[in-house]
This record gives C-alpha cells, structure tokens and sequence, in this order.
C-alpha cells in the first residue's frame, strides 16, 4: 500500500510542476515576450504567450519526472536498509537476547 500511495504523490508532483512550470511560463509571455521571441527564434506572428505556456509545461514535466526519479530511488534505497537491518537483526541477536 505504501508504493501506492507514494506513486500518487509522486503523480501529484509532477502534476504541480507542470502547472508551475505553465504559469511561469505564461507569466514570461506576458512581462517580455520580446524576451521569449529571441529566446525561442520565433517570427512576428506567433503568440508569445501561448508559446511561453507550452514551454513551462514541458519543463515542468521534465523537472517532475527528475523529482520523481529521485523520489523512487531513495525509498527503494530505504526499503533495501529496512530488510538488511532486519535480516541482521535475525541473524545476529545482541549479547543481552
């Protein structure tokens, strides 16, 4: 149950970022979109905005999948502690056992 529930945070995540990601973008396009237009070599007629949103999302994703990367990496890490601690425990009771 445990992976479960980490896999919906991790979901939610990435999900955030997303959103974050778009919104910094779409904050991008509308303060300078002179900024965005040299950034991304786009022409005259293209909207700045709508060009800055889809980018953020993107990155956003990109950072959320990083982040879950991460993520599972370290509680499978924490997992493989978990049983070698117990199997220790197992195998070698302490002095006062």
């Amino acid at each position: 149950m445990t992976e479960i529930r980490y896999f919906f945070y991790v979901l939610a995540a990435r999900a955030a970022s997303s959103v974050i990601g778009g919104a910094f973008g779409w904050l991008i396009g509308r303060v300078s979109p002179e900024f965005v237009r040299i950034l991304f070599d786009a022409d005259k007629s293209a909207d700045m905005t709508r060009l800055a949103i889809a980018v953020g999302l993107i990155n956003g994703l990109l950072i959320g999948v990083g982040v879950m990367l991460v993520t599972i990496f370290l509680v499978t890490m924490l997992k493989v502690a978990g049983v070698k601690k117990t199997t220790q425990q197992r195998i070698l009771p302490r002095a006062g056992d």
